[in-house]
């Protein structure tokens, strides 16, 4: 194939779209996410206190002008076990439009757990 044939690549995503306020899409998601609570963009009283919990666990701090998120292995630290239910509320949250309910679930937890 020639080079003008080819599709010239996107911008690496993982820096988001707005990479001068954000140092990557991770932080970008959160941060958005945090306002977007604040906003009351979504309904956050169905959610457990687990999920309350890890949503508002991760600390943030300026590096070189741009908003930057605690990473996670320094979250599963301080927090003893991965934040899976703030990830995936943040990942159902990224992927569509504020909605005007989030909500979680009662029901029984049946993930799969490592033994340790």
């Amino acid at each position: 194939m020639s080079e003008a044939s080819e599709e010239e690549p996107d911008e690496d995503r993982s820096k988001g779209d707005q990479p001068k306020k954000y140092t990557n899409l991770r932080a970008q998601h959160w941060w958005e996410a945090r306002n977007a609570f604040r906003e009351r963009e979504y309904e956050l009283s169905q959610l457990d206190d687990v999920t309350l919990n890890e949503l508002t666990f991760p600390k943030w701090k300026l590096q070189n002008c741009k908003i930057l998120i605690e990473p996670t292995e320094d979250i599963r630290k301080r927090l003893g076990r991965s934040p899976d239910n703030a990830s995936s509320a943040l990942l159902a949250m990224t992927e569509s439009e504020p909605a005007h309910e989030v909500t979680q679930r009662k029901t029984k937890d049946t993930r799969r757990r490592r033994p340790r």
